[in-house]
């Protein structure tokens, strides 16, 4: 049972309550991984790349966005949308040396913070050990955008790391109060995000239809014919309404 997820499906208005400055190492990083991949792509749409990077947090969910390139001299975007009432939200910590335990198993995930700090979010313990954390695996989430020293674990519990970051403990702060405010919301009986009146943010089951009334037909009252001159009063009749 997802709450929000379900209550965004009658149409939402949210706010962007927070947006991340990406670290100036992260420029840095990505000079460097195009010079030792010799990807002459990634150079020319560098700074596009830069430009489109961004972490947002709105009322109901968290939007990150870490573009790449192909070899075809175009770049694309990776878009991650989670919502509040993922479980990868449980738990958010700044990645550090094999820390959160269990989840990214890297002893330099950041570079020693040369790269930008980066924030884990990492779901309840449980053990993943079919599932052996493979980088190339995670080419479409933003894990995988800054590998610099890898071990791998066999047993990890779920998470996402959003890299390149300048002021984790911010970020940490404005996502765990936009999921407390949108989780309070919803236990109250109200949308997850506070867009529209309050009158409007009331949830309730949608109105059934209602068949469009009808009036009966009225016989036609026939008046004979008068001498000029003569005016005929006749009852009103009642009016009726179709919706």
């Amino acid at each position: 049972m997802r709450p929000i997820h379900l209550a965004r499906q009658h149409g939402t208005s949210e706010q962007l309550l927070h947006q991340v400055k990406m670290a100036s190492g992260l420029r840095s990083y990505l000079y460097f991984v195009a010079g030792c991949t010799c990807n002459c792509v990634l150079c020319l749409k560098l700074e596009d790349i830069i430009k489109s990077t961004y972490v947002n947090v709105y009322e109901t969910k968290l939007e990150a966005n870490y573009p790449s390139v192909d070899c075809c001299c175009g770049e694309y975007d990776n878009i991650t949308v989670i919502y509040y009432d993922r479980e990868y939200l449980d738990n958010i910590d700044q990645a550090g040396c094999c820390v959160p335990a269990f989840t990214h198993c890297q002893c330099c995930p950041t570079c020693f913070d040369m790269c930008g700090k980066a924030l884990v979010l990492h779901g309840p313990n449980k053990c993943a050990c079919s599932k052996c954390f493979n980088p190339d695996k995670l080419s479409n989430t933003p894990v995988s955008a800054m590998n610099c020293c890898t071990a791998f674990c066999c047993c990890s519990k779920p998470f996402i790391m959003l890299p390149g970051l300048d002021e984790v403990d911010e970020l940490k702060r404005a996502i765990c109060s936009a999921r407390d405010a949108a989780k309070s919301r919803m236990d109250a009986g109200h949308r997850p995000d506070m867009g529209g009146p309050p009158a409007q943010q009331v949830m309730a089951a949608p109105v059934a239809h209602q068949p469009m009334m009808v009036a009966a037909p009225q016989a036609v009252m026939m008046q004979p014919a008068q001498p000029a001159g003569v005016v005929v009063m006749t009852q009103p009749q009642p009016m009726t309404y179709g919706r």
